[in-house]
């Protein structure tokens, strides 16, 4: 069984993809760094959960059709792909501007590379704090 809070960050993270896809009518495979066998088994159950019992958010049918593959396609950094190396670079400058504008503990400054890439994402922002994908 998963973690409580890998569920419920891969049950939010994914419902935002669904939802924009469902709208599309398009489909996608969900590529997730390698962390080790012990995390990849906890996402991997996770993901699993997510398919067939669906969630607060979707139906297992809803989920389903946005990711029809039902298998997570795990690759480790030395596979050096591009798409993951730049959801790390984004990520790491998001974070620490919500730490920053939440006046949160050990606050990071960004440097002047990551203030490009957070006013590169600016328009991307929702109103639920991070990433409206289109």
């Amino acid at each position: 069984m998963p973690g409580i809070l890998t569920l419920i960050c891969l049950n939010v993270l994914l419902d935002r993809v669904r939802g924009y896809l469902s709208i599309r009518g398009d489909t996608t495979d969900v590529m997730p760094e390698s962390r080790g066998q012990a995390e990849d088994n906890q996402l991997l159950a996770a993901y699993v959960n997510l398919l067939e019992d669906g969630s607060n958010f979707a139906t297992k049918e809803q989920y389903q059709a946005v990711f029809p593959v039902g298998r997570l396609l795990f690759r480790k950094k030395d596979h050096n792909v591009a798409g993951l190396q730049i959801a790390d670079l984004i990520a790491a400058d998001q974070k620490k501007l919500t730490v920053l504008e939440s006046d949160g503990p050990d606050s990071m400054p960004i440097g002047a590379f990551g203030e490009k890439l957070n006013h590169a994402v600016g328009g991307k922002v929702n109103r639920y704090g991070r990433y409206l994908l289109s």
